[in-house]
């Protein structure tokens, strides 16, 4: 299912929402050459962390539709462990959990796979512009 947020190719890590329950949702990416935050043809780190907290976005205009076009800041990461590289022609699959929601922050598990490979896990925190 395709998914609508705020964010625009080329800055755009989310294309299809895969799955959504309750507290936990997975989307999927394909990276393109003409992702901005390529370095040569691999994706850093930080370019998978936003793919799973642009997947904490489109959860968030999921359960609040009426405010989906209000911007929530990535406020921090924590225990971010990598185990590989993603890169050009590569299909990543971002599986979010929420683990908490107090007041406009939200905490999330999330993993970011390559072929069912685990290739990156952490907790995101995230603020959100409105109180839902």
């Amino acid at each position: 299912m395709k998914v609508n947020i705020l964010q625009q190719p080329p800055f755009r890590f989310v294309d299809d929402m895969l799955d959504y329950v309750d507290d936990r949702i997975r989307c999927s990416h394909k990276i393109k050459a003409d992702n901005p935050m390529l370095e040569g043809n691999k994706l850093p780190a930080e370019g998978l962390i936003e793919c799973m907290a642009q997947t904490a976005a489109v959860k968030s205009s999921i359960d609040d539709p009426k405010n989906a076009d209000n911007v929530g800041y990535l406020v921090s990461v924590k225990n971010l462990v990598l185990s590989g590289q993603v890169g050009v022609g590569d299909t990543v699959v971002m599986d979010l959990i929420l683990i908490q929601k107090l007041m406009q922050f939200s905490i999330f598990g999330a993993r970011l796979y390559k072929d069912e490979m685990l290739i990156a896990e952490c907790e995101l925190r995230i603020f959100d512009t409105v109180s839902s």
